[in-house]
């Protein structure tokens, strides 16, 4: 007996061409009690062929019931939609880890070297509803992802405007804040001055502060004490 020889093992194979198989050899329940149509293929080759031989002929047959068994254990632990979506590799591999204990157990002499599956879909007969659900189920989930991309989106500008908003009010602060320094400081400078010449100080702040004002006007006028003038000349109504 060849000990390197691959050998491929199909489980849930269904009804072959003489329809003497089982019809519902392929099919097995979820966990959310749902039928599902599954076919797998084990992989394997003889690892110790003095075991093989001594469990003669009935080898092959009690790896199909082992990997038929864990198959169904598998899919029992999941709802249709893992099923038939995105759990079939983690499927797959599960019944391949059991696989590798039971033969162990049971001293078959056998490796176990890969499960795939090659199928997953729904009973004929509700495959159009499963269809519909399925693509109801793919639009829900692009809305949500679209909503969660959006909401990211949106959370960053706001962050991003947040942040623009409070480095502005820092920035602002800190000019009004060395301004009122800066005055402070010219107060202080100032002062000895008030003190030495009270008046003198009071009509230099004042003869300051009107230059400051007058520069910000457009139209001055300039009358000597006690005269007056008719505005309205001037085109000013007040």
């Amino acid at each position: 007996m060849r000990t390197d020889e691959v050998r491929r093992l199909n489980v849930g194979t269904g009804p072959d061409a003489a329809g003497d198989a089982d019809p519902g050899a392929d099919e097995f329940l979820t966990g959310d009690l749902n039928l599902v149509r599954v076919r797998a293929v084990v992989q394997y080759r003889v690892a110790s062929p003095d075991l093989t031989v001594v469990r003669s002929g009935d080898v092959e047959a009690l790896l199909e019931r082992l990997a038929e068994a864990s198959l169904s254990r598998s899919l029992a632990r999941r709802g249709i939609d893992g099923v038939l979506r995105g759990d079939r590799q983690h499927i797959a591999a599960e019944v391949e880890r059991d696989l590798e204990a039971d033969i162990a157990r049971h001293g078959l002499g056998l490796e176990i070297l890969g499960v795939s599956l090659t199928e997953a879909r729904p009973p004929a007969e509700v495959a159009a509803d499963f269809s519909a659900a399925q693509s109801a189920a793919s639009q829900r989930d692009r809305r949500k992802n679209d909503a969660r991309t959006q909401a990211e989106t949106a959370v960053t500008a706001a962050r991003a405007t947040a942040g623009s908003r409070l480095e502005a009010a820092r920035a602002a602060s800190q000019r009004r804040l060395l301004g009122a320094r800066a005055g402070a400081q010219r107060f202080l400078a100032l002062l000895p001055e008030v003190r030495r010449s009270p008046e003198l100080t009071s009509q230099r702040i004042y003869l300051d502060t009107m230059k400051a004002l007058l520069s910000k006007v457009r139209r001055k006028i300039v009358l000597p004490p006690g005269d007056s003038v008719d505005l309205t000349v001037l085109g000013i109504e007040e």
